[in-house]
């Protein structure tokens, strides 16, 4: 599992990503301090993690 979270997020409080990191303490999680929600046309982080996972 994969977590990207930005801590500018307008929507998802820092506090529930703290919870998920918890929840799912394997994870790999990433934080971003200037992405908000993610309201992107391209996204090349995860489509490089996905890469590194499934070659």
């Amino acid at each position: 599992m994969i977590l990207f979270y930005s801590t500018d997020d307008p929507i998802v409080p820092f506090s529930d990503f703290e919870i998920y990191k918890t929840i799912f303490p394997h994870a790999n999680a990433y934080t971003f301090t200037d992405q908000a929600h993610f309201n992107e046309l391209e996204f090349p982080q995860i489509i490089a993690e996905i890469k590194k996972r499934y070659k």
